[in-house]
């Protein structure tokens, strides 16, 4: 649900994945703004189901005689490593026949914060998205360009003749060549 990284500037930083239709784009980077060709990579298929384990428990207590005072329901809680939660997209499994579920576990305490991330995540990754490589000129337009910034990207290939709407998964400038080598997903 989030991501961590090096920027351009030695910086670490922290951010929380987002749909990048839901933000304003920085920049739209057209076809001729090109230097390498977009390139479609590799996409995952939707996810049908996120499950978000909380409340770790790193003392499974299952078979061990506890204290009478001990409820029924506590002593279930106890037998288990974590509590679960989903969010469930039926109409994914009907429209991507191999859609898949993903796990997580978290540090997560609260059953109301893991059902709000499952709930995110769910509406993050249960539709289908997206993944592009290009290169664009390093100039004074594209060199705030970094992990995490919303584009928008139009070209005439793969129906972004309107232009759609992409967050930055990867950047790598070339001082070489005067290039920014960027990978896109939304």
């Amino acid at each position: 649900g989030a991501w961590w990284g090096v920027d351009r500037y030695g910086v670490y930083r922290f951010r929380i994945l987002i749909d990048p239709t839901s933000e304003t784009a920085l920049l739209t980077i057209n076809a001729v703004d090109m230097v390498r060709h977009l390139q479609r990579l590799d996409s995952e298929l939707p996810t049908y189901k996120q499950t978000i384990r909380y409340q770790p428990n790193y003392t499974v207590l299952q078979g061990l005689a506890l204290a009478g005072g001990v409820s029924t329901a506590r002593r279930g809680v106890l037998a288990r490593s974590a509590l679960e939660v989903s969010a469930t997209t039926a109409s994914v499994q009907t429209a991507y026949l191999l859609a898949s579920e993903a796990f997580t576990d978290s540090l997560m305490d609260v059953r109301a914060d893991a059902s709000t991330e499952a709930t995110r995540r769910q509406a993050l990754r249960g539709t289908y998205r997206d993944r592009y490589s290009f290169a664009v000129p390093l100039n004074d337009e594209t060199q705030d360009i970094d992990l995490g910034t919303i584009l928008t990207v139009k070209h005439p290939r793969f129906e972004l003749t309107a232009g759609k709407t992409f967050v930055v998964m990867h950047v790598e400038p070339d001082a070489k060549s005067e290039s920014i080598e960027l990978e896109v997903w939304g």
